[in-house]
C-alpha cells in the first residue's frame, strides 16, 4: 500500500487535450509507483489511509519557467528549504524535445498521431516525474544519475526503457525520511469527503 498519495491538479484545464495529460500523469504514476507513492490526476484516491500531498502542474513556456532555454520544468524553493506545492513544466520545450529524436528510425515528420502523442506523453510524464522528485524528497539539487539529474537525454525521454528514471540508493533513504511523517487527509480532503459521502444514508 502507498505510504503517500500525491494528487495533481493541471491549470490550465485546456492548454493540452485531456489524453496527454493522462499519459503524462499515468507515467510519473509508473515511475513513483516503485517508491510508495501513489499519483492522480483527476480521481478520488484509492488509499484514504496513506498520506497526502496536493500539486499543482502549470502547462507554461519557457518565460515561466525562467530557467533557461534547455528547462523542461521548475519549482521554487524558499531560503528555509521549503517548497512550493507549485510545479511549472514547459509543455512547448518537451514536445520540441521529444520530436528532435527519430522513433524506429523514422523522423517526427513522418510520425502517425499516436506515435506522437505517446512520445510527447512519456516525455512529459518524465519531466513531471522529475519535479514530483524534487517536491517529496524536499530537495532543490540534482544527482549525476537517475531520475534527479539535471537533464535527460531525448531518446531517454521518449524510450521504452524507465531504467534511467529510476532513484538512487540516497534518494530512497531520503524518502524515506520525507514521508515518514506523512499527514492523513483533513476532512476537507478527498478521503474525508469520500467518508462523509459514504456515512449519508
Amino acid at each position: 500500500m502507498p505510504r503517500v498519495y500525491l494528487h495533481l491538479t493541471f491549470q490550465p484545464d485546456n492548454f493540452v487535450q485531456t489524453s496527454m495529460k493522462a499519459a503524462a500523469t499515468a507515467e510519473a504514476a509508473r515511475i513513483w509507483s516503485d517508491y510508495g507513492v501513489a499519483i492522480e490526476s483527476d480521481a478520488q484516491p484509492a488509499f484514504c489511509d496513506a498520506g497526502t500531498e496536493r500539486l499543482l502542474i502549470v502547462l507554461g513556456g519557457v518565460s515561466d519557467v525562467g530557467k533557461g532555454q534547455d528547462s523542461l520544468g521548475a519549482i521554487h524553493f524558499a531560503p528555509d528549504g521549503t517548497s512550493d506545492s507549485i510545479v511549472i513544466l514547459d509543455y512547448r520545450a518537451v514536445s520540441r524535445l521529444a520530436m528532435s529524436v527519430p522513433v524506429v528510425g523514422a523522423p517526427s515528420s513522418q510520425w502517425t498521431d499516436r506515435v506522437r502523442d505517446q512520445a510527447i506523453g512519456r516525455a512529459l510524464g518524465r519531466a513531471l516525474a522529475h519535479e514530483i522528485g524534487h517536491f517529496l524528497l524536499r530537495w532543490p539539487h540534482h544527482s549525476a544519475s537517475g531520475l534527479m539529474r539535471a537533464q535527460h537525454k531525448a531518446s531517454w525521454l521518449i524510450g521504452a526503457d524507465r531504467r534511467p528514471f529510476q532513484l538512487t540508493a540516497t534518494e530512497r533513504a531520503r524518502l524515506e525520511v520525507t514521508t515518514a511523517s506523512g499527514r492523513p487527509l483533513d476532512a476537507a480532503g478527498a478521503c474525508g469527503a469520500l467518508a462523509a459521502a459514504r456515512a449519508q444514508p
